[in-house]
């Protein structure tokens, strides 16, 4: 995607541990910073001779099987994994064995999720949303970065109004609100470059996805049409947002940079912004309710940090884990308990209610994406090389 770089900023801080910190992350930092070559090569036999990669179709290739994957859900019976230059895989036998799906485009795709069994959305690089309506057999395009950019130049050009009519801005925030216009009209007229990184979809038709410089977009049917809330976020500077997810109660919950977590009650037109500290970006939010039917919510990422929430968002304390690897994934297992898989494929368990701590190496040299829980303590695992089984044995309570 060389032919591809934005006429904007680099992106704000995303910091590298190398093969610690994520892929979708270090590929979506060097795409806006126009590194995308000097981070990682598609898997052989997975490139394109088209320029315009929203256009072009997947390739059908036996090397799919190999791609990096960044994505892992869950359709029904169906296993979905999603990954670099648009490939899809599919599992009908619970990883046993993968087959490609046709994606009309060949965009990395970054996560995927299933709110039905056949109803399922992906994420990706140049803004992209794709939905499928049969299980991730076919797919079909919801929303690209066009689209995005307006909605961004829109939102930007009313934030510095807003702030001019208001009277007694600083210098300073009327720079960055100034900055951000530039920065919206230049990523306008250059095209669709700014990826996409999380989703989640409460229904089959509605949902919110979220991405690199403070994107976040609503759809209330199925991604006919969409929504910016960037304005409703207090995240003036744009700082990447990494994930999304909502509780069983309808507690939406974004996480990013700048240690940042934001919570809504409402469906996503108001929201607070709880500053944990720390300049370490979160890359993940999961949140589940345990055996005893208490809400739990874990924001996780760079570094080991891990915050925990018992109360629905509101407070957040600090959750020391198992070390300072980067948490790429977290899972829940049958017993409740969530399971934290690190950029290294290790599977930490244990230390959120007192247990002891235990850190098991799932995988040698294999780096992990994205982890799927499957029956029989046995994960799925996405990431350089395609999809790794591995088993675990789990704690007794």
């Amino acid at each position: 995607m060389i032919n591809r770089l934005p006429a904007v900023r680099p992106p704000g801080p995303l910091p590298s541990r190398g093969r610690s910190f994520p892929l979708r992350i270090r590929l979506a930092g060097a795409l806006c910073a126009g590194l995308i070559l000097a981070l990682a090569s598609p898997a052989p036999g997975l490139t394109s001779a088209s320029g315009d990669f929203l256009l072009q179709p997947a390739l059908f290739s036996p090397k799919a099987l190999r791609a990096l994957l960044l994505g892992l859900a869950r359709a029904g019976h169906r296993l979905v994994a999603v990954g670099e230059r648009g490939v899809v895989l599919c599992s009908e036998d619970e990883g046993a064995s993968w087959r490609q799906s046709p994606m009309p485009v060949s965009v990395t795709l970054t996560a995927v999720q299933f709110p039905t069994a056949d109803r399922g959305y992906a994420v990706g690089h140049d803004g992209v949303v794709m939905a499928t309506d049969d299980g991730g057999r076919t797919w079909s395009r919801r929303f690209d970065g066009n689209r995005s950019n307006a909605l961004m130049e829109a939102d930007a050009s009313l934030r510095l109004e807003r702030l001019q009519a208001r009277g007694g801005a600083t210098a300073d925030e009327t720079a960055l609100a100034e900055n951000a216009l530039d920065d919206a009209r230049a990523a306008a007229r250059f095209g669709p470059s700014h990826p996409l990184l999380g989703l989640w979809f409460e229904s089959a038709d509605r949902g919110v996805v979220v991405g690199s410089y403070g994107q976040i977009f609503r759809t209330a049917d199925g991604g006919t049409t969409w929504e910016s809330l960037g304005l409703r976020l207090d995240d003036a500077d744009g700082l990447h947002l990494n994930a999304v997810t909502a509780t069983s109660d309808g507690v939406w919950l974004v996480v990013g940079e700048g240690g940042r977590i934001y919570r809504s009650t409402d469906g996503g037109d108001h929201w607070t912004r709880t500053e944990v500290g720390g300049k370490g970006a979160f890359l993940g939010i999961k949140a589940w309710r345990d055996r005893d039917g208490k809400s739990r919510i874990l924001a996780y990422g760079f570094g080991g940090r891990v915050f925990r929430s018992l109360d629905d968002g509101r407070t957040w304390d600090s959750w020391a884990g198992c070390g300072e690897r980067t948490v790429v994934d977290a899972v829940i297992g049958s017993d409740g308990q969530p399971m934290l898989v690190d950029g290294a494929s290790t599977l930490v368990t244990g230390g959120f209610d007192g247990q002891a701590c235990r850190a098991t190496p799932l995988l040698s040299q294999a780096q992990t994406e994205a982890a799927l829980p499957l029956a029989a303590n046995r994960l799925a695992l996405a990431g350089p090389g395609g999809i790794h089984m591995a088993s675990f044995s789990p704690m007794s309570r």
